[in-house]
């Protein structure tokens, strides 16, 4: 579901001077939102004539600053699909069975930490990254998407 964008008070609140002025000056803006796509339907085309990867197959939040690296994790392992298995058929599935699970998972994790970041109360956002820092989930959580799954 799209959020309303925000009132324009809502954006310069807290924002310095300067930095209005400078948005204000500007010709042209553009919302970049943060889109999720599902990464459970198929990523190829029927009968393979086209595969996706990156975020083209399962885009997510910019949360956990995932999007390159999880772009050339998917493309070492369509590669090494492609050049260990015997038909095309087999390697996207072999592709997409490896692939699917580690990048729904972090984009599970961008979805909640991004909710966190952006929708939750200050204090309950700075308690929560303080827990989780000192309990080490912070850490693993971050490490997952650099830990390379392929």
């Amino acid at each position: 579901r799209r959020m309303p964008p925000p009132r324009r008070d809502d954006v310069r609140a807290g924002m310095p001077a300067d930095v209005v002025a400078l948005a204000e000056s500007c010709d042209r803006c553009f919302e970049l939102g943060a889109e999720y796509v599902n990464p459970l339907p198929a990523w190829r085309a029927a009968g393979g004539a086209a595969v996706l990867l990156g975020d083209a197959a399962h885009a997510m939040p910019p949360f956990l600053g995932q999007g390159t690296n999880q772009a050339v994790q998917d493309a070492f392992c369509l590669a090494d699909c492609l050049a260990g298995e015997a038909s095309l058929e087999a390697a996207l599935d072999a592709y997409e069975a490896a692939r699917k699970l580690a990048v729904a998972r972090l984009g599970f994790n961008s979805v909640v930490l991004g909710a966190v970041e952006t929708l939750a109360p200050s204090a309950f956002r700075d308690a929560f990254f303080r827990t989780t820092s000192a309990l080490g989930v912070a850490k693993v959580v971050f490490l997952d998407g650099a830990v390379p799954k392929v």
